[in-house]
C-alpha cells in the first residue's frame, strides 16, 4: 500500500510524475497496473560502452530520462541560480565528481574502485592546462576531499555550498536512514541539486559510480569527459 511504500518511492519529492498520476493515485487506484520498465538495451557495465554511447546505449538512457525523470521545476531553478551564482559567462569550468567516506574506506565488494584524491587532482591540472579552464567545480560528499580540493585549485575552487561528511566510520547509509524523514528529503534534493550543477560544467573528470552514470543521462554541456574506469573492489 502506498503507506508501506513512502520511505522507498521517494520520487515525488525530487522528480515529476511522468505520467501525471500521483503515486499515492496509483497506489490506491483501481484501474492502473504497476509493471517494471522494460529495458531494450545494454546496462551500464565496467566497460565504457555506456559512456562512449556503443550501439546507442547512452543515447537511449537520455531519452529515457528526458521522459521520465524530469527533476522538479524548484530543485532545476534552484541549481540554475546556484551554478550562475559562483559561475561567470565567460568561464570555463571543469567539474570533478569523486566519492570517499565509506565508499574509499570500507571497499565494498563489487562497488567501482575510486582513484586517489592525488591522482585526480593530478589528471585535472593536465587539463586545466591543455584546455584553459578557469574553475573548478567539486562534487564530492567527503569533508576531507573538498579541504584537499579547496587546497590545491585554491581560487579556481567553487561548490555547491552543501552539508558534507567528516566520516568516522560504518556505512553512511545507515546514519542517513536513521535521520528524521524532513533532513532525508532535504539531503536528497541538495544531492541533485549538486549532479544538475555538475551537469552545467564544460568538462567533465569522474570516478565511477551510480552518481556518474545518472548525471550523464539528463542534458549537460560537457565537451571532455573522462571516467576513472578501474575496476570493482573484491
Amino acid at each position: 500500500d502506498y503507506k508501506a511504500n513512502r520511505d522507498i518511492d521517494r520520487m515525488e519529492d525530487f522528480f515529476n510524475q511522468p505520467m501525471g498520476i500521483s503515486l499515492k493515485d496509483a497506489y490506491l487506484g483501481k484501474n492502473i497496473i504497476l509493471s517494471p520498465l522494460a529495458i531494450p538495451t545494454k546496462r551500464p557495465n565496467d566497460s565504457m560502452d555506456y559512456f562512449n554511447d556503443v550501439d546507442g546505449a547512452l543515447t537511449w538512457w537520455k531519452k529515457i530520462a528526458f521522459q521520465y525523470m524530469r527533476p522538479l521545476q524548484d530543485i532545476e531553478a534552484e541549481a540554475v541560480s546556484r551554478y550562475e551564482a559562483i559561475t561567470q559567462k565567460d568561464d570555463k569550468v571543469l567539474g570533478i565528481s569523486i566519492r570517499g567516506t565509506d565508499y574509499t574506506s570500507l571497499m565494498p565488494p563489487m562497488h567501482p574502485i575510486q582513484p586517489t584524491v592525488e591522482q585526480v587532482c593530478i589528471d585535472a591540472d593536465k587539463i586545466i592546462l591543455e584546455f584553459g579552464y578557469s574553475k573548478v567545480f567539486v562534487n564530492t560528499e567527503d569533508q576531507k576531499i573538498a579541504d584537499i580540493m579547496k587546497r590545491h585549485f585554491g581560487e579556481k575552487y567553487i561548490c555547491n555550498e552543501r552539508t558534507l561528511l567528516n566520516y568516522n566510520q560504518g556505512f553512511i547509509v545507515n546514519c542517513f536512514n536513521r535521520q528524521p524523514e524532513t533532513e532525508r528529503i532535504n539531503g536528497g534534493r541538495e544531492y541533485l541539486i549538486t549532479q544538475l550543477m555538475l551537469s552545467k560544467t564544460d568538462a567533465l573528470l569522474a570516478s565511477r559510480t551510480s552518481g556518474t552514470v545518472g548525471t550523464a543521462m539528463i542534458p549537460n554541456s560537457w565537451k571532455i569527459i573522462k571516467i576513472y574506469a578501474l575496476g570493482r573492489y573484491l
